[in-house]
């Protein structure tokens, strides 16, 4: 994986996290520095889920600072911060932590849906606010719900890249109801400058776009992509040959299923029901 070219690996979670305390009884710290060891070339990522930390900063004022160090201690260099409420001050008050307890890269989600209020102004508003953060280093598009359409990206993601004051902005989708690589399509020409995907058998289905599959069709459109093509393919058979030896179910191509527009289920939760469900199949690694 550190010899592909990504931008950055996504790792861990706070979820991840107490899944390998409960359930693994295995070091998480250990998880990560092992991770940190393995990936010299390339930043181990930490997504950090906004629910856990309000819920624990409320009643632990010193959680956020100790954390966000003992993470960066151990190897974990860039942070993804995401609050389903798109709080931009609440944002740039943990992306100020973060980056005083040592994390070297900040990104912040803005986390897309569909409702009255959640019109491109929302975002733009937003995002203007973050990218004057100097705490903050880049922004994505966090579409958990896989709801974000490519005539919706004509307008928003242009709007966003024009507040942005240059900062790079990523793409981050889910494939539930089969818009996403679409989207991904697009999003590059937009502005877009790095897209979030999964390999192997842990893309598709409800998790993000197949890495190999978007690499070879965003060449086919003209676009460079400059990753390691040999390394990129040992990385997607090794999942596959992973969830196979396991006997879980691979992530498929899903078709569109226009009741995700109103129930709007995400992703993360579709995979936490089939996690907890043996005829629904495995909870996917970009999941966890």
């Amino acid at each position: 994986m550190d010899r592909v070219g990504f931008r950055a690996i996504d790792f861990t979670t706070s979820t991840h996290m107490g899944v390998a305390v409960r359930y693994k009884k295995e070091d998480p710290w250990e998880r990560i520095r092992l991770m940190a060891a393995a990936t010299p070339a390339h930043a181990a990522a930490v997504h950090v889920d906004r629910f856990f930390v309000h819920f624990l900063g409320d009643r632990e004022p010193g959680f956020h600072g100790a954390a966000f160090r003992t993470l960066a201690r151990n190897g974990i260099r860039r942070f993804c911060l995401a609050d389903p409420m798109n709080d931009a001050e609440s944002n740039m008050a943990c992306a100020r932590m973060v980056k005083q307890g040592g994390g070297e890269y900040v990104i912040v989600a803005l986390v897309f849906t569909l409702s009255p209020i959640h019109d491109d102004a929302h975002y733009v508003e937003r995002a203007r606010m973050l990218a004057a953060c100097p705490f903050i280093d880049a922004l994505y598009i966090k579409d958990p719900g896989g709801l974000l359409k490519p005539s919706r990206a004509q307008t928003l993601i242009p709007a966003i890249k024009a507040v942005m004051g240059g900062k790079p902005l990523e793409l981050h989708s889910h494939c539930t109801i089969g818009l996403a690589e679409h989207t991904y399509m697009d999003a590059p020409d937009l502005g877009v400058s790095a897209l979030q995907c999964a390999s192997g058998a842990a893309a598709d289905g409800t998790s993000n776009p197949h890495s190999a599959r978007v690499a070879a069709n965003l060449r086919a459109l003209g676009h460079r992509v400059a990753v390691d093509d040999e390394a990129l393919g040992r990385v997607n058979r090794y999942f596959t040959e992973l969830c196979r030896g396991r006997g879980s179910a691979r992530g498929v191509p899903q078709a569109f299923d226009a009741r995700y527009l109103t129930h709007q289920l995400p992703g993360g939760m579709v995979g936490t029901r089939a996690a907890s469900s043996p005829r629904l199949g495995c909870r996917t690694s970009r999941e966890r």
